[in-house]
């Protein structure tokens, strides 16, 4: 981690300073807010000497209307037993075609898609224009339903293009390999300038929230 750095993040009408809360963790203040259809320019000088930058458009993310609970039922196979719930998104998916999302899922105002595998990421290739029904973005073990009720909360990221196909390239590299057709390991190509690793991205996001309750097993 660097300490000492001076970051900065402008729109190119209002510039963001960043503070280093803690060795090596740079922030902006709480008010600071991005606007979509604007693009942010991160700007990083190291005390070394090195500069860095990255620009990335924030998307506007179209809202949903709701998300569901589905029945419980056993989601095992082959004589394993995995009972729970799917988590089912309603809404519509907007034109023009190229729309890029994410979706995360928070329990009780708690992120549990905090690892890559566990982030669901997609595009509107199949669906643009339609109305999106019955979509399982999530599953939800039946331990997982303790007490009476989990605040259940689904987020969704606007994702352009290019940060899509960073992640599709992060996953080809660690949790999609394993196979005889793997291609050579390689690194990931990012945003950054300076041949830094990584991705410096702007999001739009929208959230919904319903709690969800244990409920008997469907045989």
């Amino acid at each position: 981690m660097v300490t000492g750095a001076v970051l900065n993040i402008t729109d190119g009408e209002r510039t963001f300073n960043l503070t280093e809360t803690e060795p090596g963790i740079y922030q902006t203040s709480p008010d600071v807010y991005g606007e979509a259809g604007k693009t942010y320019t991160l700007y990083i000088s190291l005390p070394d000497g090195r500069n860095y930058e990255a620009s990335e458009e924030m998307r506007t993310c179209t809202d949903f209307d709701s998300i569901v609970q589905s029945e419980n039922y056993n989601h095992g196979f082959g004589g394993f037993e995995l009972y729970g719930y799917d988590l089912l998104f309603y809404g519509y998916e907007p034109e023009p075609a190229g729309d890029y999302y994410m979706f995360l899922l928070y329990f009780n105002d708690t992120l549990l898609s905090d690892t890559l595998n566990e982030v669901v990421f997609a595009t509107d290739e199949f669906v643009n224009g339609g109305y999106i029904s019955d979509l399982t973005t999530h599953f939800i073990r039946e331990d997982e339903l303790t007490g009476d009720s989990v605040k259940v909360t689904l987020e969704m990221q606007s994702l352009t293009m290019e940060y899509y196909d960073y992640l599709t390239g992060l996953m080809l590299e660690t949790f999609w390999r394993g196979t005889p057709w793997d291609g050579p390991p390689a690194n990931v190509p990012g945003n950054i300038t300076n041949e830094a690793r990584g991705y410096f991205r702007a999001a739009d996001i929208k959230r919904k929230s319903r709690y969800f309750y244990a409920m008997p097993r469907r045989e």
